[in-house]
């Protein structure tokens, strides 16, 4: 997160998608481990790096549920830094 964080200039907009709270999602048929990011850690680590918390939203929305681990859930991400 870090090196993604940095390049995004004073007064500028971040957004992001990504699985959450997943253990693995299957690509080209492999099944592959994910972080388990959950939408609490992203708003402390974007706060942390000089973002706006009023400005953070994460929206979770429920997956297709195949090739992802339970639950399956995909975050979007936007918010803008201080």
């Amino acid at each position: 997160m870090r090196r993604v964080t940095s390049v995004v200039a004073p007064g500028g907009w971040l957004f992001l998608c990504g699985v959450h709270a997943t253990a693995y999602c299957v690509i080209n048929g492999r099944r592959v481990p994910c972080a388990r990011v959950t939408s609490d850690d992203l708003r402390r680590v974007l706060g942390s790096f000089g973002f706006d918390g009023s400005t953070i939203r994460v929206a979770v929305t429920r997956g297709c549920g195949v090739g992802v681990g339970d639950p399956g859930h995909v975050h979007g991400l936007r918010a803008a830094r201080a």
